[in-house]
C-alpha cells in the first residue's frame, strides 16, 4: 500500500520533525546560542542528511567568521557555557592556514571534560595553545590542561586543579627512582629512575620560591633509597644549618658537609673515584653504571664557587679552581660512574654556579625565576613551554629532562618538619 502524503493535519513523520528541528537549530548555530547541546542533536538525528547539514552550518560560521569581512562579532561571555567550546578557537584568534580550528563533535565529550580539536588549515599550534590554558580555563571555566596532540590535533581535558597547598607524605617515594613532585597538569607523580638520572641537576630558583623544601623532599627520596647507594654526599652551603638534621640518617653512608676544604677535597676524591670505576667499566665492557650510585647534593653553590681572595699568592686560590675542575668533570662524565650531582643556587649565573659546570647540568628543576635573562638563560626561547617559569608560584617549578628534553610543570608537596 502506497504512503499517504503527509496533509500538515496529523502528527508528522518522525524524519519531517528532525528536519524542522535541524532547521531551527541552524538558524539558532549563527548567534552562538544553537551550538549549545548541538552535539547532543547531532547525534540523535537518524537521517544522514540532516545531521550532514547541521554540522557544514557549525563549519560555515567559522570559514565566514575568518573572511576579511566576518559576521559582526558577538560578545562572547554572553554566550552559554555549553556553546564556548565549539567556538574555541575563534575565541583565541587562533587561525592556522586561514582556518580556525573545529570541535570535533564525533569524539569531544563536553559534559565529561574531553574536547577535541580539528586543525584543517595546518598544523596543530599546540604552543599558542598550551601559553593560553589559563585563558582558556577562565572561558570555559573549570581548569583545563593539554592531555594529547597530533600532527592536526589537540585534546583538552577538565580536570580538578591542584590544591596550592599539597602534604609531603612518605608513601609517594617510590623504589629506585627520585621523586620530583606532582606532574600539575597530569596530577600524576614525577618520578626520575636514579639509572635514568644525567650526571648533573641544577636547581634555579629565587628565594622564597620553595626551593629549600624541594631539596628536603628529594633527599627523602635519595634516603628512602639508600640501599641503592655507596654514600650520599649532603653539602650544605648554609653553614650545616639546613642538612645537619640528616647527619645520623644512615650512619657510614650519609654525609653532611660545610667546611669549603671538606668540600674541595671531597671533590678531588670523588673525581678519583670516577676514574676507577670507568677502568674497571673498561675491562668489564660496561657503559653506565646501574647500582652503587654515589649522590652528591650541594645546596646555596655560590657558597663554594666565590673565590677565597683576589691574592693571586694565596694557596687557596689554586686548590678552588682545582675544585671547580672537579666539579666541571663531575657534572661532565659522573653519569657513567654512576655520580649524580645535583646543584642548587639562586640565580643561574657564573657568580653563583661555574658555566662549566652549568653547561653539563642537562636536568634541571627550575623554580621562579623573575629576572627575564635569567629565565632565558635556563630554557632560550620561553614560547613552547608549559607555563612562564618568571611566573611561577611558590612551589612550582619546570622539570626539565636531560635525556628526553621533555619538560614539565612540577608542583612540590610541603614537607612539615617534626
Amino acid at each position: 500500500m502506497a504512503s499517504q502524503p503527509f496533509d500538515g493535519k496529523s502528527s508528522p513523520p518522525p524524519a519531517v520533525t528532525e528536519y524542522n528541528a535541524m532547521l531551527e537549530r541552524q538558524a539558532a548555530i549563527w548567534n552562538g546560542r544553537g551550538l549549545d547541546g548541538v552535539i547532543e542533536a547531532y547525534r540523535s538525528m537518524t537521517v544522514e542528511k540532516n545531521r550532514a547539514s547541521l554540522h557544514e552550518t557549525y563549519l560555515h560560521l567559522l570559514r565566514r567568521q575568518a573572511e576579511p569581512n566576518p559576521l559582526p562579532r558577538i560578545d562572547f561571555h554572553e554566550f552559554p557555557k555549553g556553546a564556548r567550546p565549539h567556538l574555541l578557537g575563534l575565541y583565541l584568534g587562533t587561525l592556522v592556514g586561514g582556518v580556525y580550528p573545529r570541535l570535533c563533535w564525533q569524539s569531544s565529550d563536553i559534559a565529561r571534560g574531553t574536547l577535541t580539536y580539528i586543525f584543517p588549515g595546518g598544523p596543530a599550534d599546540t604552543t599558542t595553545w598550551r601559553q593560553k590554558l589559563p585563558v582558556i580555563s577562565a572561558w570555559l571555566g573549570d581548569h583545563w590542561t593539554i592531555a594529547n596532540e597530533t600532527s592536526n590535533t589537540i585534546t583538552l581535558v577538565r580536570r580538578t586543579p591542584l590544591p596550592e597547598t599539597l602534604l609531603f607524605s612518605p608513601s609517594q617515594l617510590k623504589d629506585g627512582a627520585l621523586f620530583l613532585g606532582v606532574d600539575a597538569d597530569t596530577q600524576k607523580p614525577v618520578m626520575l629512575p636514579f639509572a635514568d638520572m644525567t650526571s648533573g641537576t641544577f636547581i634555579p630558583g629565587a628565594s622564597g620560591t620553595g626551593k629549600s623544601n624541594a631539596l628536603h623532599i628529594i633527599i627523602q627520596s635519595l634516603l628512602a633509597n639508600a640501599r641503592y647507594f655507596q654514600a650520599i654526599y649532603l653539602v650544605d652551603g648554609k653553614d650545616g644549618v639546613a642538612f645537619n638534621r640528616y647527619r645520623n640518617a644512615a650512619p657510614g653512608r650519609v654525609h653532611v658537609l660545610w667546611q669549603d676544604a671538606e668540600v674541595w677535597k671531597l671533590a678531588t676524591d670523588l673525581t678519583a673515584v670516577l676514574r676507577h670505576r670507568n677502568e674497571l667499566q673498561r675491562n668489564q665492557g660496561i657503559d653506565n653504571a646501574t647500582r652503587d650510585f654515589i649522590a652528591v647534593v650541594i645546596d646555596e653553590m655560590a657558597t663554594f664557587t666565590a673565590r677565597p681572595s683576589v691574592d693571586s699568592k694565596n694557596p687557596d686560590n689554586k686548590l678552588h679552581a682545582k675544585f671547580i675542575d672537579d666539579l666541571t668533570l663531575l657534572a661532565r662524565r659522573g653519569r657513567s660512574g654512576g655520580l649524580r650531582l645535583i646543584v642548587s643556587a639562586q640565580e643561574p649565573v657564573v657568580e653563583q654556579i661555574p658555566a662549566s659546570v652549568r653547561a653539563n647540568c642537562l636536568t634541571s628543576i627550575a623554580f621562579r625565576l623573575p629576572v627575564d635573562a635569567h629565565a632565558t638563560a635556563m630554557f632560550g626561547q620561553l614560547d613552547g613551554l608549559p607555563t612562564d617559569p618568571r611566573r611561577l608560584p611558590r612551589g612550582q617549578a619546570l622539570f626539565k629532562n636531560g635525556l628526553s628534553g621533555d619538560v614539565r610543570r612540577v608542583q612540590f608537596p610541603v614537607m612539615r618538619r617534626t
